[in-house]
């Protein structure tokens, strides 16, 4: 089995990673602090019919409950749960205030409201 790690530079002072098995072509990211349980609270405030983040949200309480980590996480499941990369939907849009709007207004919209938790 070959794992490929890749670092990756986040700010100034940290570091995430992807790990990427050849065998399966399964790849993972892994944000180094434990800060999902963070990051899915503000998810549900402008993704609430988000089924995906969700039972995300029930398996990170389930996780921490018993004291294990969130992660790494898979790409896919991050692509489920992150409203930053559904600025197209409408459920996000119209959450937002922002329907049918330019998708870089909406994405700008979602990170002002992250920044001002």
């Amino acid at each position: 089995m070959t794992i490929e790690v890749l670092q990756i530079a986040c700010l100034d002072d940290n570091y995430g990673f992807l790990i990427h098995d050849n065998a399966t072509d399964a790849t993972a990211g892994i944000d180094t602090p434990e800060i999902a349980p963070i990051n899915a609270a503000f998810a549900i405030t402008v993704e609430p019919y988000n089924i995906a983040l969700q039972a995300r949200i029930e398996e990170i309480a389930k996780l921490r409950s018993q004291g294990n980590p969130t992660v790494p996480a898979s790409i896919k499941l991050n692509r489920a749960i992150n409203p930053f990369v559904h600025a197209s939907s409408q459920d996000l849009q119209n959450t937002i205030g922002l329907s049918s709007a330019d998708l870089v207004a909406v994405f700008a919209e979602t990170r002002k409201r992250k920044d001002h938790l």
